[in-house]
């Protein structure tokens, strides 16, 4: 799952060079394989990222809003390409990775 979550990423316009990016990643994947995970951000998710990277969880929240800010500001199309609601606004940290996360898995075959 870890190349498409990339590959995704990146088609979304997510920049590799931003701390973000590996973040994202990450919680796409553990998000992926525990349902729960996308709930629990703030208490669970964060922390547990913050950890592996030697960061606080509110920089981890921060890159990570700003890497779905970016992509959202170069072309939104791109997220509403895959999203199965209409976005008028940037989404928040959860719909994006709802987003990703419903993509990865409904056009994934395991």
């Amino acid at each position: 799952m870890k190349n498409r979550t990339e590959q995704l990423l990146m088609k979304l316009g997510c920049l590799v060079y931003y701390k973000g990016f590996n973040y994202l990643k990450d919680i796409v994947d553990m998000a992926c394989e525990d349902n729960s995970a996308i709930h629990n951000l703030s208490a669970r998710v964060y922390p547990r990222i913050a950890m592996k990277y030697s960061a606080t969880p509110a920089a981890i929240e921060h890159a990570i809003r700003t890497v779905i800010k970016r992509s959202w500001d170069d072309d939104p199309n791109r997220i509403n390409g895959i999203s199965v609601w209409k976005l008028n606004a940037q989404p928040s940290v959860k719909d994006f990775l709802s987003i990703v996360i419903g993509h990865l898995k409904y056009f994934t075959e395991e």
